[in-house]
């Protein structure tokens, strides 16, 4: 095999590469969110999901960890609803308990990291399902999890929310979210 000027590579890269296979970054945050003096689950990030009607490979790492614990075990969740700023708790129409929960990781110990990463198959327009794909990075949450879930406005031209929360049922409980990263690829 002979040697290949830049301009050849470059030019068999682009025919070989498939401009829905690039991840467009959904959400990112890197900054610490603190949440403290709660007693009821709590939304910390409402984050929009595409509308266009096509479909995804969703991928999501959330990370938190927990610096106090006071009462029961904290839980670290996922979940996904039509509401840009639902409501603390679990009643009202809007409640994040309401919404509908992808994914939980119950924090035990202070000081342990509690990630969460998952990749979804979201398929938009009138189906409007979302698919659990394991990764294998949290076993016991996922043999646990469900892994299609139908949403409760299947029209995906409609706007949906990927909510990340938190329920640390004691006020003296306090929980660090160390960072997020959504990515979504078009398939």
């Amino acid at each position: 095999v002979g040697a290949y000027t830049t301009s050849q590579v470059d030019t068999a890269l682009d025919l070989k590469a498939n401009k829905s296979e690039v991840a467009t970054v959904l959400f990112k945050s890197i900054t610490p969110t603190i949440i403290t003096g709660k007693t009821v689950e709590t939304s910390i990030y409402s984050i929009p999901l595409p509308t266009d009607g096509g479909n995804y490979i969703i991928r999501i790492n959330s990370q938190a960890q927990l610096t106090t614990l006071v009462g029961a075990q904290p839980t670290h969740r996922l979940r996904v609803g039509i509401y840009n700023n639902p409501i603390d708790g679990v009643t009202g129409v809007n409640a994040i308990g309401n919404q509908t929960l992808l994914a939980q990781n119950i924090m035990g110990s202070v000081g342990n990291s509690y990630p969460i990463t998952r990749n979804y198959s979201f398929y938009g327009g009138s189906s409007g399902s979302i698919f659990g794909i394991a990764t294998n990075s949290l076993a016991t949450d996922e043999v646990n999890a469900i892994s299609y879930i139908t949403l409760a406005s299947k029209d995906f031209t409609t706007q949906h929310y990927l909510y990340v929360s938190f329920n640390p049922s004691n006020a003296g409980a306090v929980v660090q979210h160390n960072q997020i990263l959504v990515t979504a690829i078009k398939i």
